[in-house]
């Protein structure tokens, strides 16, 4: 359990919104789903993104005449497509022009819907909230983190991406001292599930 953390609660009947952030394989979609599981309202902003590129999605063709050669089959090969644009940035500040908007007003319609319709408090992943200086009315901004060499071998392991792609996606987001130095409450995500979900229970003020 981290001690230098800001923040020693988390209110779940306090309309709090709680920003939750981390690098990539660092157990944020875990952590997600223990405050589901303990009944919070979350947003997860990865599979908002995946629904803007089905093929009936907002962003569908918007996304293949940027990147033609990432579709398979009628689909957007995910995969493909973080290739290509982790390889060239200005296909990547493209490819986030055409999915930031939509996601930053479907974002903050349901933060609003939830708020005005239930007490209950709000987990929303923002994997790249430091990255991207996103600005976004919250109450608390939470990071998971591990070691460099643990959240290699995750990304390795479960993502299908080649080292090198993986490893110019962590270059790319902010350090470990970084986080430590501007989020407000950390979990670390070195051991196991289980502890990871007694510091996340262990934050949660239930009353």
């Amino acid at each position: 359990m981290n001690l230098s953390n800001k923040r020693r609660a988390i209110s779940k009947f306090g309309k709090e919104v709680i920003v939750v952030t981390g690098g990539i394989a660092t157990g944020k979609s875990f952590v997600m789903e223990v405050f589901k599981r303990n009944g919070l309202h979350i947003f997860n902003s990865d599979e908002f993104v995946s629904s803007l590129m089905k093929p009936n999605g907002l962003a569908y063709k918007k996304v293949i005449d940027l990147v033609p050669e990432c579709l398979r089959d009628g689909y957007i090969d995910k995969r493909s497509l973080s290739r290509v644009a982790f390889s060239n940035k200005a296909i990547l500040t493209e490819l986030e022009g055409i999915l930031y908007p939509f996601l930053r007003q479907y974002r903050d319609e349901w933060i609003q819907s939830k708020k005005t319709t239930s007490d209950i408090s709000i987990a929303i992943e923002i994997p790249l909230y430091f990255e991207k200086n996103v600005k976004i009315k919250k109450d608390v901004v939470l990071s998971t983190i591990c070691t460099i060499e643990i959240q290699r071998t995750r990304a390795l392991a479960r993502n299908k991406m080649d080292s090198k792609t993986i490893d110019k996606i962590i270059a790319d987001q902010v350090s470990n001292e970084y986080r430590q130095q501007h989020a407000d409450i950390l979990i670390y995500t070195d051991l196991t599930h289980e502890d990871t979900v007694q510091q996340v229970e262990g934050l949660l003020d239930i009353t």
